[in-house]
């Protein structure tokens, strides 16, 4: 095996989308920067001002690797993300010396090659960023191009910011999503799982279906696709399927919101399969009685803990949009080549949606068009040109590439005529994806007969099961607030004891915290708390390293009673509203 395919190998299990960026590279050594061979002392000293004590490391630049060694050897404790902006050096690298053992060190958790998945590497940072990143520059930048590094950073600081942004949104929906997955588990006991049709069209071709703008002008394409490939409606793109007499092969629906009554208004758009995840508004589960199925997400803890299953039972990954679901559910029933249509993820001549779609407000449309034109924020199109977006999108589409790498053995195709481009995936116009796929041959009720052929899925002895869970679970809640409301008391007593007697002080500290470690090690705790309050719980962690340090025990006591007395707060209301939403699953669960 040559060094090249070596790395490759591996990139390929630990880092799959630095294999997107050398794909069809051609060897060109007119852009190469060689870095020293000896050890940098005098750089290594100037990274040291920078680093400090902060725990990750952003490095630019990769060259032959040399610094990242040197680097690494001298902060084994840190976790260092490296990105190389030029490809022709990183390929030109891994093609002369093997790198394998430098990839798998657990100390490296992101490479990125390339300005296109800059994001994707800030993405991964943020999952990991507890504090403050520490930013170094490879020698050769800091002589080259020091002024992007400043910009790269400022770059991650406005990411970070809509990071942020977005993971509130998605706090906002925690408690929404828990009460769909609730409503909806005695449905998903009496329904099939999409695992259970996993590869029931092997090797087949299937077409996931957006809302975007540029659908329309392929929709008469389209509607011959639909014998030659699997038609997935991704969400709201069902309306314009319905209105131009196209029928999918499957639905699949994601939104959380009631906005579904309008996307689904009445039993015609239900006539396909439908396929449900499990945090998906629950009023979809009781419009559609049979030709159901559903996907317990990934990120689902709740679900999860209550059918006594873990995260790898299930296929699908939480994305930022229904395509990324689709995408994935196509993936589960065989397909390995995906097209994709209606995928616009910008506003093509100022629209929002293609003709048909009617579940969104003009005002609400207009809105966010006026917006996406006044901030001139911009995408690169599958012509080369590009389009006005917005940061909602650009996150879409970040997801969709990130989706893309993950699956290295599906062939991804953009058939969004003037769409945005998607990296991972290459461009080909409707009609010549028609061409490519005439010699297939699907039935139009195809994923429909397959699960005709499935036994019952109602079992009622799973349903014993998951009803006495749900009992018990229940019946500790009310231990658990009573023990919570105990540590309230005496986080109150210990405020004054450890002014005037700190022997008795620390001895109540002891007690609050052997009886927190009792909540917190519960079964339940993980999968309910941490699913609904995760930034109360990451704010908290982030608190107790100075807690445990703190020796001083009238400092100690305060910042115990602040800081654990905001988390108990919230898990106290949290458990309130899980104790609601689980007595109305056992309710409906009673009547199975």
């Amino acid at each position: 095996m040559s060094i090249l395919q070596a790395n490759i190998d591996f990139l390929a299990k630990k880092f799959p989308h630095v294999i997107h960026s050398i794909t069809n590279l051609k060897d060109n050594t007119s852009n190469i920067y060689v870095e020293r061979v000896e050890k940098d002392y005098d750089w290594l000293e100037a990274v040291e001002g920078s680093v400090g004590d902060f725990k990750l490391i952003f490095m630019y630049g990769f060259g032959q690797g040399l610094a990242l060694i040197d680097l690494l050897e001298k902060y084994p404790d840190r976790w260092i993300f490296v990105y190389e902006p030029n490809v022709e050096v990183f390929y030109d690298t891994i093609q002369r010396y093997n790198f394998v053992e430098l990839f798998q060190h657990p100390a490296l958790k992101g490479l990125a090659i390339g300005e296109e998945y800059l994001n994707t590497l800030f993405s991964t940072i943020l999952n990991y960023l507890q504090s403050d990143l520490a930013f170094v520059a490879h020698r050769h930048y800091l002589e080259q191009e020091v002024d992007e590094l400043y910009a790269i950073k400022e770059k991650f600081l406005k990411y970070n910011e809509l990071f942020e942004v977005n993971q509130q949104t998605m706090d906002h929906f925690r408690t929404r999503w828990m009460r769909n997955s609730m409503n909806q588990l005695p449905h998903m006991l009496d329904s099939h799982s999409i695992e259970e049709l996993r590869n029931a069209f092997p090797d087949s071709t299937a077409i996931v279906v957006g809302s975007g703008p540029s659908l329309q002008q392929d929709l008469d394409i389209l509607k011959n696709m639909k014998n030659h490939a699997i038609v997935i409606a991704a969400g709201s793109s069902i309306q314009a399927l319905i209105k131009h007499g196209i029928w999918p092969h499957l639905i699949v629906a994601m939104d959380g919101g009631i906005v579904n009554e309008r996307i689904f208004p009445n039993d015609t758009f239900f006539e396909a399969p439908l396929l449900i995840t499990s945090t998906a508004y629950y009023g979809m589960s009781y419009k559609k009685a049979s030709g159901r199925m559903y996907s317990i997400l990934r990120n689902d803890t709740v679900a999860q803990y209550l059918l006594g299953q873990s995260e790898n039972d299930f296929d699908i990954e939480p994305t930022s949009t229904v395509t990324g679901t689709a995408m994935q559910a196509a993936i589960c029933l065989g397909a390995r080549k995906i097209i994709m249509m209606g995928q616009d993820l910008s506003f093509q001549n100022n629209k929002f949606y293609t003709d048909g779609i009617t579940h969104a407000d003009t005002d609400y449309i207009e809105e966010k068009i006026e917006t996406a034109n006044t901030t001139n924020i911009l995408v690169e199109n599958v012509n080369g040109s590009q389009n006005i977006t917005n940061q909602s999108f650009l996150f879409m589409k970040e997801g969709i590439e990130q989706l893309i790498t993950a699956f290295p053995e599906v062939k991804f195709i953009n058939a969004t005529r003037n769409g945005a481009k998607i990296m991972g995936s290459i461009f080909m116009p409707a009609e010549l994806v028609l061409q490519s796929i005439e010699n297939n041959n699907i039935n139009e009720h195809a994923v429909q007969e397959v699960l005709d052929q499935l036994p019952d899925p109602v079992n009622k002895s799973k349903i014993s099961v998951v009803k006495h869970r749900l009992q018990i679970t229940k019946e500790d809640f009310k231990i658990a607030q009573h023990e919570l409301k105990s540590i309230q008391k005496s986080l109150g007593k210990l405020q004054v004891l450890s002014r005037t007697k700190p022997v008795k002080a620390q001895q109540l500290l002891e007690n609050v915290e052997q009886t927190w470690a009792g909540i917190s090690n519960r079964e339940w705790f993980v999968p309910i708390i941490e699913s609904i309050i995760p930034l109360q719980l990451s704010n908290f962690d982030r608190q107790l390293p100075m807690i445990v340090t703190e020796r001083n025990i009238i400092t100690k006591s305060s910042l115990i009673y602040v800081h654990l007395g905001e988390l108990i707060h919230s898990i106290l209301e949290t458990l309130e509203y899980a104790d609601e939403v689980f007595q109305n699953s056992l309710e409906q669960l009673n009547t199975l």
